[in-house]
């Protein structure tokens, strides 16, 4: 299966996410789709009485950045939420809506704070006491205090400035670019918690119907 079509309880993680975020008014979804985007497809269609649902395939892999320029394109917002499919961070969405704002930022991540210098398979960066990042290190050893946790507010102006169809990575080109140019990390509670390997998997599942 694609991650985001595992089962939580019973019920596929990226439904519970996308039920998790109608929670806070959202209701129109662009979703981007790689590996058996048919499947997510007809299974999204279960939503589709509530929700606004439009699939993107790639028929290439794009990255993170590609892809996302690849789903946006034909949006008229200003600004977008973007999330991973294989993640969930505890947070109130509203309040990471109204700091992008306050902060005039081009894009503001969600951050949680690292509980470990040693980890090296996520985005570690620092930022000031304002939210201004000034440095991002995605997947390498790093003194970064706060981890990448995968939600991110976009002004769609930035996402219309990618190179279409073609490969791009958010955390490898786009982000270190932004340093210094309106990037901002927005602390979030958390706990961030992923899907990605068995193991986290088996943890999640225990785990997420309680916050979600």
């Amino acid at each position: 299966l694609p991650k985001p079509m595992a089962d939580i309880a019973c019920r596929p993680f990226l439904f519970r996410l996308m039920d998790h975020l109608a929670g806070f008014g959202f209701y129109r979804f662009v979703l981007s789709a790689g590996y058996r985007a048919d499947l997510i497809r007809q299974r999204v269609s279960e939503l589709s009485d509530r929700l606004e649902i439009r699939l993107v395939a790639e028929t290439n892999p794009l990255g993170t950045g590609g892809a996302l320029r690849n789903a946006c394109g034909g949006l008229s917002e200003d600004t977008v939420l973007v999330l991973n499919g294989d993640s969930f961070c505890r947070m109130d969405y509203r309040k990471l809506l109204a700091f992008h704002i306050r902060r005039r930022a081009s894009v503001t991540l969600a951050v949680v704070k690292a509980q470990s210098a040693d980890r090296n398979d996520v985005g570690l960066l620092q930022r000031r006491r304002d939210g201004t990042i000034v440095q991002f290190d995605e997947k390498t050893r790093s003194k970064g205090r706060w981890i990448n946790a995968g939600v991110y507010v976009f002004n769609t102006g930035i996402i219309r400035s990618f190179p279409r169809k073609t490969p791009l990575s958010l955390e490898k080109d786009v982000f270190p670019y932004l340093v210094g140019r309106g990037l901002f990390g927005y602390v979030a509670p958390g706990p961030l918690i992923d899907i990605g390997t068995p193991e986290r998997y088996a943890g999640a599942y225990r785990v997420l119907p309680r916050l979600m």
